[in-house]
């Protein structure tokens, strides 16, 4: 019998963050899941992968041979996924206990295509920053244009509709705001109030990376505008934000960035976070 959700990771190489990530897809309240793990890179890499994870019948791990990006490896996944509804997250993330069975709940009963969620923030070291920082979900274009929607990771959906929709591999480091675009007003997405995710923040910038992230901002924000006018506003004002962000990371002010990314929880809201955090963690792929 197919199982119910079809867990989808890519990873580069098999570290201590990406142990984490799978503890906490094994410590799910849901349980009724496959997990597909896909190594973008040479097969050799597959030797560091614990042998306990490689040998579980509900986990499934390939290999792309080389280098071909998130986007290549996530529509593989969706390729290869048994189950009605397929959930991502990224390889240095942690999932709430609950995000399967909250969205999954919330895809059925609303009969969504696609369902993200808020997220809790946590840095290097796995501890607890607070909740990060987004907007919420657009309802028209030019939102779109101006936002990322959802946070990436946070994303569970029908797994045809991510067949019918797949990531554009040519993009890079804008694959999810090119796919939303593309198909927000033919698709029923919906964002949940809960953070169902503790997303990765690095204390570190990696600068080649906000290089890479502007550039294919700026190339989706070329596509999809629908003038000359409307495309130089949206390329200036990114432009704007991109050039202020540098000034920050030349002066070495990571801190005062990463600070920009997430908001204080109450000290309730700080206790149950930590709580489902040490609970993801505790998940043992060893005796899955």
């Amino acid at each position: 019998m197919a199982p119910l959700v079809t867990v989808g990771i890519a990873f580069l190489a098999w570290d201590e963050l990406t142990s984490q990530a799978i503890r906490s897809v094994y410590a799910q309240t849901m349980l009724d899941w496959q997990l597909i793990l896909v190594l973008d890179g040479p097969e050799d890499g597959l030797k560091d992968v614990p042998p306990c994870v490689l040998q579980d019948s509900k986990v499934r791990v390939l290999s792309n041979g080389t280098k071909r990006g998130l986007a290549y490896s996530l529509n593989r996944i969706s390729r290869h996924a048994e189950a009605e509804f397929l959930c991502r997250m990224d390889a240095d993330d942690v999932m709430h206990p609950d995000r399967l069975q909250l969205s999954l709940l919330e895809l059925i009963n609303g009969k969504h295509d696609v369902v993200g969620s808020r997220a809790f923030a946590i840095n290097d070291k796995g501890e607890l920053l607070g909740r990060y920082r987004e907007g919420v979900l657009p309802t028209d274009r030019r939102g779109y244009l101006k936002s990322n929607a959802f946070s990436h990771p946070t994303v569970m959906g029908r797994t045809e509709w991510f067949r019918s929709n797949p990531y554009d591999a040519s993009i890079g480091r804008a694959e999810d705001k090119e796919l939303w675009l593309r198909t927000w007003q033919t698709s029923r997405f919906f964002k949940l109030p809960d953070a169902l995710l503790f997303y990765r923040i690095a204390q570190v910038i990696n600068r080649e990376k906000v290089k890479k992230t502007h550039e294919d901002n700026c190339r989706v924000l070329t596509t999809y505008s629908e003038n000359v006018l409307e495309r130089a506003s949206l390329l200036s004002q990114a432009t704007v934000k991109y050039i202020a962000q540098r000034a920050l990371l030349g002066m070495m002010m990571d801190d005062k960035i990463v600070a920009q990314k997430y908001e204080r929880l109450s000290d309730a809201e700080f206790v149950d976070a930590s709580t489902a955090l040490e609970a993801s963690l505790r998940g043992n792929f060893a005796h899955g």
